[in-house]
């Protein structure tokens, strides 16, 4: 497994459970979240996670975001016409002007806008759930698989199923900034900047062109997906981003939110206890550091070590391993902690 991802998967659980002759029909729904082992043990890049469950409360969970936004989007007459000059008809036919917008938006809901959007809403729903561990996780991750070429430089591939990465990151930067992230560790806003600069100087590449073949009122139609029309429907959508993250925002109960205050009122403390080689369990005496906090904390001590990391680690993989050595016997103490207090209160 070589990516972050989550699906359904009660269709196999069904189908295997009738193979061996019992009642499939439980409706039982059941989800695997899939993590690449090179990362299993990366409390750092636990920050996919939150992209992944976005994926999950918006196609799984019952918010249906991606759909609803997808209606309104794809409703506006005056971007549906602006895509009407790469509609082709095949056999020397001629379409109308309703057969034509028939036909792009079949091509928007069915094709790139459809996962794009859903793209932008798990990175929103990502950084609403984790905060900036989110934000840094995924860069670090899209970095890591970008194609370098010594004469072009980063390369921002764009497909059918992923927007370009620097939409993304103006996406998640508008997310911080919305979610009120507007005091950030100067180390995460010099990170923040340096992924800005990678992604504004980067080569953008587009998949070669494709007319992707279908049948409207009867005759064979296609859409041409190349350079200038993905161009348009990625200005289009840039210009949406407020509305995309506002109603993420408007979707999500509170209890899924990560609020700014935590990590203000948590981040510095954990950091330091952290670079002085302690786990960072604990908020203040007796008093249990939540999960996403310590994670953030992670980052923080990551990009700015103490002397005392700096000394005793001499090289990133070692700070790495160290870092998330802690982090995890953070998150298993924590969590203890808060059951045992869950009991007391009981």
């Amino acid at each position: 497994m070589v990516n972050y991802h989550v699906g359904e998967i009660s269709g196999i659980y069904n189908r295997i459970v009738k193979s061996i002759g019992l009642d499939s029909s439980l409706g039982i729904h059941l989800y695997r979240f899939g993590i690449p082992h090179f990362y299993q043990d990366d409390v750092l890049m636990s920050g996919i996670i939150g992209h992944e469950l976005g994926h999950y409360f918006d196609l799984y969970g019952g918010l249906d975001i991606s759909e609803k936004i997808l209606a309104k989007l794809t409703n506006d007459s005056n971007f549906i016409d602006s895509l009407l000059q790469f509609v082709v008809c095949e056999d020397n036919e001629t379409l109308n002007t309703g057969s034509k917008q028939d036909v792009v938006k079949i091509f928007l809901i069915q094709h790139y806008m459809k996962n794009w959007i859903r793209e932008f809403i798990a990175d929103v729903l990502g950084i609403v759930f984790y905060g900036p561990a989110s934000f840094f996780a995924s860069e670090r991750l899209i970095q890591s698989v970008n194609f370098n070429n010594e004469d072009i430089g980063t390369s921002d591939l764009v497909s059918i199923t992923h927007p370009c990465n620097l939409l993304r990151l103006n996406i998640k930067k508008l997310t911080l900034e919305k979610m009120g992230y507007d005091n950030l560790p100067t180390p995460f806003v010099s990170e923040i900047e340096k992924s800005t600069l990678v992604w504004e100087s980067a080569s953008r590449i587009y998949n070669r062109d494709v007319r992707i073949i279908g049948k409207v009122r009867g005759k064979n139609v296609g859409f041409d997906a190349n350079s200038a029309s993905l161009s348009l429907i990625e200005e289009y959508l840039s210009t949406h981003f407020e509305y995309i993250i506002e109603f993420c925002l408007s979707e999500v109960p509170d209890e899924l939110i990560y609020h700014t205050k935590s990590m203000e009122d948590s981040i510095e403390i954990l950091a330091y206890k952290l670079g002085q080689l302690l786990p960072p369990n604990e908020l203040h005496h007796n008093v249990p550091s939540d999960s996403i906090s310590i994670i953030n904390a992670g980052w923080l001590a990551y990009f700015l070590p103490s002397q005392l990391l700096i000394s005793k680690y001499k090289n990133n993989d070692d700070l790495l391993e160290a870092i998330n050595n802690m982090l995890i016997r953070s998150l298993e103490v924590a969590s203890i902690h808060r059951r045992w207090i869950d009991v007391d209160t009981e």
